[in-house]
């Protein structure tokens, strides 16, 4: 399936994207402490989500205002799944007023609708020629 995202939800993407691999140190740990299976699945997990920026850009700013998601299915839902989980979180902190700072609270929001809506899609419930923005 041909999935196509728009500059705002490629944006809280790479945002969500890049607060997670900032936990990529964690493979280390885990192998040095023994941890062999959590090492395996944090290495999938930063594999998905780097194979997504490879869809998106890497760099901050990029020139596209169209994204082609060009990942495997299985590939994709998995990184969005945590990404998913990822703004979740960030919102339930936000509700228990936990002080989250406003664009990071603005990222979260608007990456849990684009990870929903992208979700949605993927399952083969949404409209796959409708765009991101319109249906988030």
């Amino acid at each position: 399936m041909d999935v196509t995202i728009g500059r705002r939800e490629r944006d809280a993407l790479w945002e969500l994207t890049f607060t997670l691999l900032a936990s990529v140190g964690d493979i280390f740990s885990a192998v040095d402490a023994g941890r062999v299976i959590e090492a395996r699945e944090l290495r999938l997990r930063f594999w998905d989500l780097m194979g997504l920026l490879d869809d998106i850009g890497w760099a901050v700013e990029d020139p596209g205002e169209e994204y082609a998601l060009t990942m495997e299915p299985e590939a994709l839902m998995r990184a969005l799944l945590h990404l998913q989980e990822r703004a979740s979180v960030l919102l339930r902190e936000h509700a228990e007023g936990r002080g989250i700072e406003p664009e990071l609270l603005r990222t979260a929001a608007a990456g849990c609708s684009a990870c929903g809506t992208l979700l949605v899609l993927l399952a083969g419930e949404g409209d796959p020629g409708a765009p991101c923005e319109r249906v988030g």
